[in-house]
């Protein structure tokens, strides 16, 4: 078997060391009661002679040092990656002081990347001296303080400068959100990550960062996360146009935006910047809702002002998730595929018509044509009252949509725990056999239900009963549909337990489209 190893080609071998070198560094781990070191992704190389040898000729793979390493490790791994530059991961609160003194001080100049966690700065007040000192190789440096530190307490242009750090290109801050580098520096940046504390009292406001966007022009990736509105809500002194009116900065390089924030936070700042409609954009909205966010469409690059209408919608495809978050995914197939809008909203108790009325701002704008798929989690938390759905089945965005999962739990003790879902089929059937009316969601052809949960959890007592009626209710939706002439072609059965029983009863009310069968959107 070791013979047959041995001939696997190197360059096989190595892209395999590569990967289990970020999967599975060398570590201390508990044991019992005494910590251990972990040989990680070295263990590997023990299989046999060759294998071993292969990795310790290449130098690439002994370029990352961890936060537990010892002097005597280091040593090692600084004389098995040379020359190449290194990545450190340090914690000033956990990481041998003497390595911490050895990498910053007297190996700086190899340095490619640094994570460095200012833990307890009272404990290392030279911290600010060695990230200054001379890394003619650093590319991304990451600062992490602790949740409470003080703010700077030296000249932020002392610490980093296109002197000492020519290359530095890649920038985040977590905790304390002001740079440490002069306007030079940060011309420089292509990447950007700011995350506030989380303490909502210490966290930055939208303000505070506009300056440092400005002097930021060559920035590809921006991510602002835990940042806050001002305390006055200057939504209610404005209107929109007169809102709009806001200089804003130009972000022309921007391929990536990520912003986090709560109430006004996120439309404040995107008022203040100009971001092309090539972007992939990611909004988290946190709780409670707030009107401003019906503004986010004109906001954002794809609004009405600032692109033409497109008959089909700006983007090809929009999935809604009405999950444990609300997650809102619109994506390009063909002539943009980096152009993409998600949205997710954490909001509880989030109001069904405050939902509507979001979705239809961005229907409004052009943003979509019809949702191309929906997804639904028994008892949402944010969704608590679900009886708004019809409005929302009523959007012109919906007329289209092929395609239903739902989500749940295969623990069910009753069919409460699963109204939301059951009062949403019911919404897709007629009230009764007189009803005549136009059916929702006419194009309806494929239903996803994924049950997640251990094996055996749908087969406990109640919830079997309680399943069991569940799936009678879902059998029954597709039969009805079916006697309508609006029959769904396909269904897919996602769970830990055995589904052909259910699989099987469902298909016998499917459409088949070689007997003649077709959906609204094929008629």
């Amino acid at each position: 078997m070791v013979a047959c190893l041995s001939h696997i080609p190197e360059d096989v071998l190595l892209q395999i060391f590569s990967f289990l070198v970020d999967e599975d560094p060398p570590k201390m781990v508990h044991h019992r009661y005494e910590r251990r070191r972990s040989l990680g992704w070295i263990r590997v190389t023990h299989v046999c002679r060759s294998w071993r040898e292969l990795a310790l000729a290449n130098s690439s793979l002994w370029v990352r040092i961890e936060p537990d390493i010892t002097m005597d490790w280091l040593s090692e791994m600084l004389s098995r990656s040379n020359p190449r530059a290194v990545k450190a991961d340090l914690s000033l609160d956990t990481t041998d002081p003497n390595v911490t003194v050895d990498v910053l001080g007297n190996h700086s100049r190899r340095l490619s990347q640094l994570d460095i966690h200012i833990d307890r700065v009272t404990n290392f007040d030279d911290w600010a001296d060695f990230v200054a000192h001379p890394s003619p190789l650093l590319e991304s440096l990451v600062l992490r303080f602790a949740e409470g530190s003080d703010d700077l307490d030296v000249d932020p242009e002392y610490i980093l400068t296109t002197v000492s750090h020519p290359r530095l290109r890649r920038l985040t801050m977590h905790v304390n959100f002001q740079p440490p580098c002069d306007a030079q520096v940060l011309q420089n940046l292509v990447h950007l990550e700011i995350v506030g504390a989380n303490d909502y009292d210490k966290r930055p406001f939208v303000d505070l960062l506009i300056p440092i966007l400005e002097d930021t022009p060559q920035l590809q990736t921006l991510i602002l996360e835990c940042f806050v509105p001002p305390d006055a809500d200057i939504w209610k002194n404005n209107t929109f146009d007169e809102f709009l009116r806001h200089r804003r900065v130009p972000l022309l390089h921007l391929r990536r935006l990520v912003l986090h924030s709560e109430s006004s936070g996120v439309p404040l700042l995107l008022r203040q910047v100009d971001i092309p409609t090539s972007a992939g954009i990611s909004l988290c909205l946190g709780r409670p809702f707030h009107p401003s966010w019906l503004f986010i469409p004109r906001l954002l690059p794809w609004g009405t002002d600032a692109l033409n209408h497109r008959p089909d919608g700006h983007f090809e495809q929009f999935d809604l998730d009405l999950g444990y978050e609300m997650r809102f995914n619109m994506t390009n197939k063909s002539d943009c595929p980096t152009s993409r809008l998600d949205i997710t909203c954490v909001a509880k108790e989030f109001d069904m018509n405050c939902l509507n009325d979001f979705l239809k701002a961005f229907y409004m704008q052009g943003y979509f044509k019809h949702i191309s798929s929906l997804t639904v989690t028994p008892q949402s938390p944010p969704v608590m009252d679900f009886r708004g759905v019809d409005k929302l089945l009523a959007l012109p965005g919906m007329a289209k949509l092929q395609k239903l999962h739902l989500s749940m739990s295969a623990l069910i003790l009753d069919l409460t725990a699963c109204r939301n879902t059951l009062y949403l089929l019911g919404q897709l059937v007629p009230a009764s056999q007189d009803d005549h009316g136009p059916l929702r969601l006419p194009a309806l052809r494929h239903l996803v239900l994924h049950r997640w949960g251990p094996p055996g959890f749908g087969s406990l007592g109640l919830a079997f009963q309680a399943m069991r009626k569940f799936e009678d209710f879902m059998v029954a939706f597709f039969k009805v549909r079916q006697a309508r002439g609006y029959p769904l072609f396909q269904f897919t059965a996602i769970s830990s337990d055995d589904v052909e029983e259910l699989t099987a009863r469902v298909e016998q009310f499917l459409g088949h489209p070689s007997l003649g069968d077709h959906s609204s959107s094929e008629s």
